[in-house]
């Protein structure tokens, strides 16, 4: 399903904008965008906020940073590790008996002498955490009134098969028996012959044809299991295009099988909304 949310937030030091859309897509891919370079964590972070949420689809992620100034950086000494060197350094020059003294550019060779850190990092973690936090559950929304929708569009259809249904059982017996007058001279001709392994497929075949009872059984009992998927409240789309891929072989079976025309107009009818609900799952989560 399509969604969409955003969520700006203002402080002295940092600007936040954070903008969420997704669209369909039968897995869940996320595609992450920034203004400047995150840690791994932070994108790490990002992801799972989501992947928590939403199930499906195809979701981009835009993050936009504005730093206010360089008051980010905090740069000061290390004392201790400082005196530790310069003591080392001190005792290093008497055993060696080196006449120059030792200073502070000395020191400065060695790393750790001087840190640089990043005051407001876990602050700006903070931020995005609930930028994505505050704009998911605004894209959850748009999501909810969009699957509301699709949803009614998807009982619709099932309620128009439905429809169709009572009169395919009314014709079925009677095309049957249409179908069975009409080859009973065929039958009797086939069976004047020598019969083998083709002619009894052949009359198998006769038989059965026109018969659709337990393909109907079946397919209602599907459509059943649809309605009640469709009301869970966990992600049902694969669940869905499952059912409506055993739905449809039931329903082109009863079209190869039937000798009606009502019948055949009928399937038409119904794989017609069974694509209908296809086109709709598609767009559930």
């Amino acid at each position: 399903m399509t969604g969409y949310g955003e969520k700006r937030i203002l402080t002295e030091k940092v600007e936040i904008f954070l903008q969420i859309k997704t669209l369909n897509h039968r897995f869940l891919q996320i595609k992450l965008t920034y203004s400047e370079a995150i840690p791994y964590k932070w994108e790490k972070k990002i992801e799972s906020l989501i992947k928590d949420k939403i199930k499906r689809g195809q979701v981009e992620v835009n993050l936009k940073i504005n730093r206010k100034g360089a008051s980010f950086f905090q740069i000061k000494p290390n004392i201790e590790l400082a005196s530790k060197y310069y003591k080392a350094l001190i005792s290093l020059s008497k055993n060696l008996g080196l006449k120059k003294p030792v200073n502070l550019s000395h020191l400065l060779t060695f790393s750790g002498i001087i840190e640089v850190e990043e005051s407001e990092q876990e602050k700006i973690e903070k931020l995005i955490k609930q930028a994505v936090k505050e704009s998911l559950k605004k894209v959850l929304e748009t999501r909810e009134k969009e699957g509301r929708k699709h949803l009614e569009s998807i009982l619709e259809c099932i309620e128009e098969i439905e429809s169709r249904i009572p009169e395919i059982e009314r014709e079925a017996p009677l095309s049957q028996d249409l179908y069975r007058e009409k080859i009973k001279e065929d039958l009797l001709q086939v069976l004047k012959e020598n019969i083998n392994s083709t002619t009894a497929n052949q009359i198998a075949t006769l038989i059965t044809r026109g018969d659709i009872k337990e393909e109907l059984v079946r397919f209602l009992s599907h459509l059943d299991q649809l309605k009640k998927t469709l009301q869970e409240k966990e992600p049902v789309g694969k669940k869905i295009n499952f059912i409506l891929q055993e739905l449809t072989r039931e329903i082109n079976t009863m079209g190869v099988k039937s000798n009606s025309f009502l019948i055949s107009r009928l399937v038409v009818e119904i794989k017609d909304n069974l694509e209908r609900i296809r086109e709709q799952a598609y767009n559930l989560e």
